[in-house]
């Protein structure tokens, strides 16, 4: 199955950023990420592009030689204005991102209604998180980095595909221009 935003997604995403500011603790992260399982890997495969669940994969999984970790890297200019652009298009976001403290790491609540200068605050929390990810991710033996600019362009998203689950699957060039979040 694949899943872009799953149950639970916003609760984990939230407990991940206090993690990444205090101390990660593997069972609450094998927790979190055994309820995801539970509910979505019940397929022969089970792909999460669900950004608010990538702080909580627990090293045993990062370990394993039956996962694949793909770091989808934004540029930090373009990200900030993305992000906030989607907390002033969307009442969900525009909650998350004014009310919610540890929504995105280095972020305290109603910073992004009041700062002037919250567009660079955006691009230092994509910088930062762009290192955690390659940081602790890096140790999968099936990690790889892809520029977001380069994700839609040609067969990067069949190659990947294809080499992982191997299989032979074609993705028209229409479907990957679908996107979810438009901002």
């Amino acid at each position: 199955s694949v899943e872009h935003q799953v149950y639970g997604s916003r609760l984990y995403n939230v407990i991940g950023n206090i993690m990444y500011h205090t101390i990660e603790i593997e069972a609450i992260k094998e927790w979190m990420f055994g309820n995801l399982l539970k509910k979505y890997a019940n397929k022969e495969f089970f792909i999460s592009t669900d950004p608010l669940t990538a702080m909580i994969i627990p090293r045993r999984y990062i370990q394993s030689e039956n996962c694949a970790i793909v770091h989808i890297e934004r540029d930090a200019v373009e990200f900030a204005n993305s992000i906030f652009k989607l907390s002033r298009k969307k009442n969900a976001s525009y909650i998350a991102h004014n009310f919610i403290p540890f929504w995105q790491p280095y972020l305290w609540p109603l910073e992004n209604m009041m700062s002037g200068s919250i567009l660079k605050k955006y691009a230092v929390i994509s910088e930062r998180k762009n290192e955690y990810f390659k940081n602790a991710y890096s140790e999968c033996g099936s990690f790889q980095s892809i520029e977001f600019v380069d994700l839609f362009e040609g067969e990067t998203v069949k190659k990947l595909i294809n080499d992982w689950f191997k299989t032979d699957i074609d993705i028209s060039t229409e479907r990957l221009q679908v996107k979810s979040n438009v901002t």
